[in-house]
């Protein structure tokens, strides 16, 4: 038969293992949920980065805007109706714009690079490289509006076929 003082320090001894098997798992899984975190975080740096580089890519299609201008900081939205006095000055977000040619007539390989470089440190959180062959517009030229071939043919034509 055992003895009190014998029962009581396998009880004790019970609690205590129990507590530190209790800590041991909330550690693991508090390690897991912060790994995950820390996850989504990058996920959702690197979608952002991809987006921006896409939109940068459609505005030089379009002709909006020059691979040389598009190149640098990547400017905070702002509306000019709305003020945010919070709204921080930078987004920490660049992107490197680089244009080659190619051996196609008329098309050139365009390389949009966007990346977010952390404001305190430098390094960089997220990176995404988008590489297309882009026929390069005139950016000046403004022809909305203007008669083109088909136009003048037929106003030459009477309109008739």
């Amino acid at each position: 038969m055992i003895t009190a003082p014998v029962q009581r320090g396998a009880i004790l001894l019970e609690i205590l293992l129990s507590m530190t098997l209790f800590l041991l798992m909330s550690l693991a899984i508090m390690t897991a949920m912060g790994q995950g975190r820390r996850s989504l975080e990058g996920t959702l740096l690197l979608q952002q980065a991809a987006d921006h580089a896409r939109t940068a890519m459609a505005r030089i299609e379009a002709g909006l805007d020059e691979p040389a201008r598009i190149s640098g900081p990547i400017e905070p939205w702002s509306d000019e109706d709305v003020a945010l006095t919070d709204a921080p000055d930078e987004t920490g977000w660049m992107l490197e714009v680089d244009t080659s040619p190619s051996q196609f007539t008329g098309l050139t390989l365009v390389e949009v690079v966007a990346y977010r470089e952390d404001l305190v440190t430098g390094d960089r959180d997220a990176s995404f490289s988008l590489k297309q062959l882009v026929r390069l517009s005139d950016f000046a030229s403004d022809t909305v509006g203007e008669d083109d071939a088909i136009i003048g043919a037929s106003r030459s034509s009477g309109g008739r076929p």
